[in-house]
């Protein structure tokens, strides 16, 4: 098991349940902070002024605006959601793959490089003269 890939898989799972919880409160919050602006925009006028052409005018514009400001904010919401299910699917990847990997330890011998040449000898993978050579070269 390589624990450190299971440890990131961790992490980014847990990172994903909170943006999955977090996301659509945060995204509310802001939709409802807009629709108070736009109450707010027209109570805090007076009467005369709410009823004039052109404040009608402008107040149908930044309603559009603010729609619109709400639609991408939707939008943006989808995107961020689906990026924590992506990052949450390469936590499990990391999560499935640390778990069934093998730490592979290197194999340590504590033979010098004239005890490995002498065991190739006796074995007889190599010559006599191919020995030699060796030994000289690595001594």
């Amino acid at each position: 098991m390589k624990i450190k890939i299971v440890i990131w898989g961790v992490f980014l799972i847990v990172g994903t349940m909170a943006d999955l919880v977090i996301i659509p409160n945060m995204m509310s919050s802001v939709s409802d902070f807009i629709g108070s602006l736009q109450g707010k925009v027209m109570s805090g006028l007076p009467g005369n002024v709410q009823t004039s052409p052109s404040f009608t005018t402008s107040y149908a514009e930044m309603s559009l605006g603010i729609n619109q400001l709400r639609s991408q904010l939707i939008s943006t919401e989808q995107y961020m959601e689906m990026g924590s299910v992506v990052i949450g699917i390469v936590g499990v990847g990391f999560v499935t793959y640390g778990g069934l990997a093998k730490n592979n330890p290197k194999l340590k011998t504590d033979d010098t490089p004239l005890d490995i040449l002498k065991k190739r000898l006796a074995k007889g993978e190599i010559t006599k003269k191919d020995f030699n050579d060796l030994r000289q070269y690595i001594q």
